[in-house]
């Protein structure tokens, strides 16, 4: 064999490397976006936790009591002194609450009082096989967020 014929790569061993290397980025951007849709559900968990203990901090701070609103139809949350959270389309939520803090049938509500207590509920979204549960109890007021079945 001649030095001629062992220098660089021929064009079946190119096309391999590169289909190796497609197939490859396609698994990573597969397995990538669905990790970041599941972190979106959860940021959407953690925000609706957040805007609630928020309220319970205010009505404590004030002494006046704070009302978080969810407003199922329209997907908004709402309450306390930052601005309305929009709720993605792709999540789907369900939420019990007291039926007397209730202002209509699609609306959910939650009323923290300046003791720290509140009437309590449980907001749960889902999107896909992903769930949470936003749990708000009504004797302490106490906001926990769990994944859920």
């Amino acid at each position: 064999m001649s030095a001629r014929g062992q220098q660089g790569f021929t064009l079946v061993e190119m096309l391999l490397v590169l289909v190796i290397l497609a197939l490859t980025a396609g698994i990573a951007t597969a397995r990538f976006s669905v990790r970041n849709s599941d972190d979106s559900l959860q940021s959407v968990a953690y925000e609706i936790a957040s805007r609630c203990r928020a309220a319970r901090i205010g009505a404590m701070r004030t002494g006046a009591d704070q009302v978080v609103l969810i407003d199922l139809a329209e997907r908004v949350m709402s309450g306390g002194d930052k601005a309305p959270l929009q709720i993605p389309r792709t999540v789907d939520v369900v939420a019990e609450t007291s039926a007397a803090e209730q202002p209509a049938a699609s609306v959910a509500a939650v009323r923290f009082l300046a003791n720290g207590s509140s009437t309590g509920g449980t907001v749960r979204i889902a999107s896909g096989t992903q769930a949470y549960a936003i749990s708000i109890s009504w004797f302490t007021g106490r906001v926990s967020v769990e994944a859920a079945r």
